[in-house]
């Protein structure tokens, strides 16, 4: 599937808006948030380098005794617009402030954490970007909350963009060295548990958003330039370059 670039992306031609690595033993992501996997299940290697139209590892907790590891569709194309958008990410204004958006249903009924290991920005124009690989300075695994269009009744395999999730986002902050991009909403351990909790209020979790992890509880630092394609899945796309 050949996806559009942002409006960023067609400017400066690069494709890393909202990359994500998930390199990570998969039950360590659960065991930091002391989750146990209830049932055994194929999963795929750890992916260093995924992006929209992938289906990364979630967990929610969506009409189920306990919370649900599986995976699920990046890329959200909400049924009451008409142009076609598949948004990679929804920005925290829209949802402070838009209250009557279908953004306010995936808020009732579709709040997932995606976890990850740390996130990619990109800056420069072409030929000359270079991406950057964010991650925390205590390299244990992190949350991003994310609002989908999830159904009980499509199977993780049959996701598509109809269902699919996008990261929350705050564009107040822009990325921590990109400054056209929009920062990923990090959750705390205990605040993404929150999250998933299907009993909280809507208004409990805008709460939770607006308090994600500060910058200072993270690192940053330059990477091969060969990860700016989404095929790339080598070990050295995390690893610090040289000057």
């Amino acid at each position: 599937m050949l996806l559009k670039r942002c409006q960023n992306c067609k400017k400066r031609g690069c494709y890393m808006c909202e990359r994500i690595s998930q390199a990570f033993d998969y039950d360590e992501y659960l065991e930091t948030l002391r989750i146990k996997r209830h049932e055994t299940f194929d999963l795929p290697e750890p992916s260093v380098n995924l992006t929209i139209g992938s289906k990364p590892l979630v967990i929610h907790h969506l009409q189920a005794s306990s919370p649900v590891f599986t995976r699920w569709y990046w890329g959200y194309a909400l049924s009451n617009t008409y142009d076609g958008k598949v948004n990679r990410d929804v920005t925290l204004d829209t949802i402070l402030k838009d209250t009557s958006s279908q953004w306010m249903g995936s808020l009732k009924s579709g709040r997932m954490i995606i976890p990850a290991d740390g996130w990619y920005e990109c800056v420069g124009n072409p030929p000359f970007e270079q991406p950057w690989y964010v991650r925390p300075w205590d390299r244990k695994p992190i949350f991003f909350a994310a609002l989908s269009g999830w159904k009980s009744d499509v199977a993780p395999p049959d996701s598509t963009e109809n269902t699919g999730f996008a990261i929350v986002t705050d564009g107040s902050l822009k990325g921590v060295v990109d400054d056209n991009g929009r920062r990923p909403i990090v959750l705390t351990h205990e605040d993404a548990l929150e999250w998933i909790n299907p009993q909280i209020t809507t208004d409990e979790a805008k709460e939770l958003l607006e308090d994600s992890r500060p910058e200072f509880d993270f690192q940053w630092y330059r990477v091969t330039r060969k990860v700016l394609d989404a095929r790339y899945q080598e070990e050295d796309s995390n690893i610090p370059i040289l000057d």
